[in-house]
């Protein structure tokens, strides 16, 4: 897991109650979770917070797109533009009160310096949106299952990646906090290579501003075990600190920019120094 892209899972997770990026892995815990979904959402943020609400919520089926874009890397002397994003729309239908199943596709692209672009792993879903609501605290989670069909993932022998996502949130007034974690097994073959255990956990704040604006602060950690290793060693990719701000341009579309400020020296490493990025939520449907 690279802390460069382990912020998609959180930037989903605070999402659920203002918060915002995420830090997951190339092919892992991170891309995915749908902030906006109806099935995410307490029911204090559907009302309160800036995030995405339409009438597909007393639909369903729902069809959403999220992606995150990473900008440069804000350092001194570095003039080198880039970009480069991840991508996913999420087919959801509503089983039962609360309940959603859903089957989401994605593809990155990388527009700079480069103009490439690749599929990226599908996964089938199944969702509760309230575990536990009592009072302003609510518990969400999920359950996915990775199909390894890229080029990359037979490559690296990957049969089959099973992922639980939770994220826990409490809005007492317009400020709040929330903590997601998540972790992934991937089943490899004999010539596997990469993470079979990977973890990921974010504590997360936020505050209404106004009704359509809201800062977040965000702290994520990501971790990973290297197939056929030790079981007993986890190397952790970093701690980030991630400001931002979540603005609900309408009622279907939500952007979210923010910084990402290593905290520690395997991040800084890894990204090389504190940069820009967004995230982009709308609901198509």
């Amino acid at each position: 897991m690279t802390p460069r892209i382990v912020r998609l899972i959180t930037c989903c997770a605070a999402l659920i109650l203002i918060s915002g990026q995420s830090l997951a892995s190339d092919d892992s815990i991170e891309e995915e979770f749908d902030p906006n979904s109806s099935e995410s959402m307490t029911p204090s943020t559907k009302n309160n917070s800036p995030s995405v609400s339409t009438s597909s919520e007393q639909s369903r089926f729902s069809l959403h797109y999220f992606g995150i874009y990473f900008g440069p890397v804000l350092q001194q002397g570095n003039t080198r533009p880039s970009l480069d994003t991840r991508n996913f729309v999420t087919l959801n239908s509503t089983v039962a009160k609360d309940v959603t199943i859903g089957v989401t596709g994605g593809w990155s692209w990388q527009g700079i310096p480069s103009d490439s672009a690749t599929l990226r792993d599908p996964f089938v879903k199944i969702s509760k949106a309230n575990i536990v609501q009592i009072g302003n605290f609510s518990w969400y989670g999920d359950f996915r299952v990775h199909l390894p069909i890229t080029s990359e993932s037979r490559a690296n022998d990957l049969w089959v990646g099973m992922q639980s996502f939770h994220f826990l949130g409490w809005e007492p007034g317009p400020a709040g906090a929330g903590f997601a974690f998540s972790a992934r097994y991937n089943q490899f073959g004999g010539e596997g290579q990469g993470d079979d255990w990977e973890l990921y956990a974010a504590p997360s704040l936020f505050w209404n501003v106004a009704p359509r604006l809201a800062l977040n602060l965000l702290l994520e950690w990501g971790a990973g075990r290297p197939f056929g290793e030790n079981s007993n060693l986890l190397l952790s990719n970093g701690l980030d600190l991630e400001p931002g701000i979540n603005w609900r341009i309408s009622d279907t579309v939500l952007v979210n920019p923010y910084l990402t400020v290593p905290l520690d020296q395997t991040s800084l490493d890894l990204s090389g120094g504190t940069s820009v990025g967004m995230t982009v939520s709308w609901q198509l449907l």
